[in-house]
């Protein structure tokens, strides 16, 4: 089931999978950066704000390619630049920037410390799982490892009342939204604990579901050997193990292409 090195760099770059971390976005941003300075030497003129603006986002764009960022990034710093010659000159508040910052950060906390940003899980790809939900009548509780904001944990839980689902989620305002995600729909199968999936215990579940990131896929697998009971399943939303690579997989009718990789323990 594994995807070769050059498949799955032009399915990132495509989009279709989702690739490096917000922490290579921030890499990409501090080279165009350096590029815009850098012009600004050469030249040795003191160019305009609109010429500066627009070397930093062609040279980001373009950087986009080999740092293997999705195509939806070469949207993001196409609109930003736009975005603040735009607002140049308006008056904002000096707090609206740090908050915004601190913002990103709070919701994309996993992004920095385990490679894991926030990914959101499809319907299509909840109609699936439900089906396979629906075809092992064994499982009983369910598992979200970085649940996010319950896209898959809370749709679930309303198709199916009479299972369990448990949702683990470390990063704070994600976390937030999710707690009040569950309290809004009324699930009350539904258990939510903001921490590490590697300090909770998954022993006594019957399916795990994660949509992680390619970094910490070998030693999720390892986590999963150790410590689910003989018939749990392990399905991973796109990421594959490589030393561990899954025998089974099921494709999701998406616009993604969504593989949904299974282990059986």
């Amino acid at each position: 089931m594994k995807t070769n090195s050059k498949e799955q760099s032009a399915l990132i770059r495509k989009g279709i999978i989702p690739g490096p971390t917000a922490l290579t976005g921030i890499v990409v941003a501090i080279c165009a950066f350096g590029i815009v300075w850098s012009s600004t030497l050469i030249i040795s003129i003191d160019l305009a704000v609109w010429i500066k603006t627009a070397i930093f986002a062609v040279s980001a764009m373009i950087l986009c390619i080999p740092f293997q960022l999705p195509r939806w990034w070469i949207a993001i710093f196409a609109i930003l630049p736009t975005a603040y010659l735009i607002m140049e000159g308006q008056s904002f508040p000096i707090w609206i920037y740090p908050t915004l910052a601190g913002g990103l950060l709070l919701l994309n906390w996993n992004s920095f410390r385990d490679r894991v940003p926030l990914y959101l899980s499809n319907k299509k790809t909840v109609e699936t799982l439900s089906q396979f939900i629906d075809e092992k009548i064994e499982i009983e509780k369910f598992y979200d490892l970085g649940c996010g904001i319950g896209s898959a944990l809370i749709p679930l839980a309303k198709r199916h009342p009479n299972k369990d689902f448990i949702g683990i989620e470390t990063a704070p305002l994600t976390w937030f939204i999710l707690w009040i995600a569950c309290k809004l729909s009324g699930c009350k199968n539904v258990q939510i604990h903001r921490k590490s999936i590697w300090d909770i215990s998954i022993k006594d579940a019957d399916l795990v579901y994660a949509f992680l990131s390619p970094h910490p896929m070998d030693k999720l697998l390892l986590k999963c050997k150790k410590e689910l009971p003989k018939g749990a399943v392990l399905i991973s939303n796109s990421f594959d193990s490589e030393k561990f690579p899954a025998k089974e997989m099921i494709p999701v009718q998406d616009r993604r292409q969504t593989k949904l990789l299974i282990w059986e323990f």
